[in-house]
């Protein structure tokens, strides 16, 4: 997959992630990684989930998991806080050098505090349009 086609699988065209999949098999996407960034950042959420639990799962991409964890976190966390405090303990236990160790923490603990507190989640409208949370 070129950089033309990841721009292209971000335009506003593809809705979610079963029309980026049926465009796209994740098994012939040459860089998980860069394509669920480039949807990441353009706020399409549920279809950068899906290529972060692919890098998440490949072997390949060792060097980039705890990224990808953090980022399949990050995604999870406006609809199913739960899910993504799921992602942060993960990310958390089975990456102790990890840099991204503060941001997962900072996180997970937010959505245990607004969970105990009984408040919504601020988490929610904090993931459009930046790739860096």
């Amino acid at each position: 997959m070129t950089k033309a086609d990841i721009k292209a699988a971000s335009q506003p065209t593809a809705k979610d992630a079963s029309e980026i999949l049926a465009a796209y098999k994740a098994s012939s996407v040459e860089d998980p990684l860069a394509l669920a960034d480039a949807m990441f950042a353009d706020g399409k959420l549920d279809a950068a989930a899906v290529f972060y639990e692919k890098v998440v799962a490949d072997a390949r991409y060792a060097k980039d998991k705890d990224w990808a964890q953090l980022q399949l976190a990050n995604c999870q966390a406006a609809k199913n806080p739960a899910a993504a405090a799921e992602g942060y303990r993960k990310l958390l236990s089975e990456f102790p050098s990890s840099p991204w160790r503060p941001l997962a923490s900072a996180r997970l603990q937010l959505i245990e505090w607004h969970s105990a507190n009984n408040i919504p989640t601020l988490l929610a409208g904090q993931n459009k349009g930046s790739a860096n949370q």
